[in-house]
């Protein structure tokens, strides 16, 4: 059974439809989800699909539409955590350190939400 987390809260009910689609190189992976009866917004919220308690797609709500179709439906479209690196600038010098403690020091200043 799969589940949809918004912002760590199950959508429970709510949503309808899943599609992953992961991509190779250097692309982002991207997910959709179809959700009846929603009229929130949103919008740079953590999502995460999980499948039988193992994740199996994460990432940030970078679109959303609706359409009413009978009842109201939410698209709700989410790329991969590499969206949030593309748009980070790093501007530091490091010396005397490994490749893995360079990581270990850009990742938890410039985005401490990995």
């Amino acid at each position: 059974m799969w589940q949809l987390f918004l912002n760590g809260i199950e959508q429970i009910d709510k949503a309808i439809s899943a599609n992953v689609s992961n991509q190779l190189d250097r692309q982002n992976n991207t997910f959709s989800v179809t959700m009846k009866n929603t009229h929130e917004t949103y919008h740079f919220l953590e999502a995460n699909i999980s499948i039988d308690g193992v994740d199996a797609a994460s990432g940030i709500v970078t679109g959303q539409s609706f359409k009413e179709s009978g009842s109201k439906r939410t698209q709700v479209e989410v790329t991969d955590h590499y969206y949030i690196l593309q748009r980070r600038c790093v501007a530091e010098r490091y010396e005397n350190m490994t490749v893995s403690d360079i990581l270990i020091a850009a990742l938890t200043k410039y985005a401490p939400e990995f």
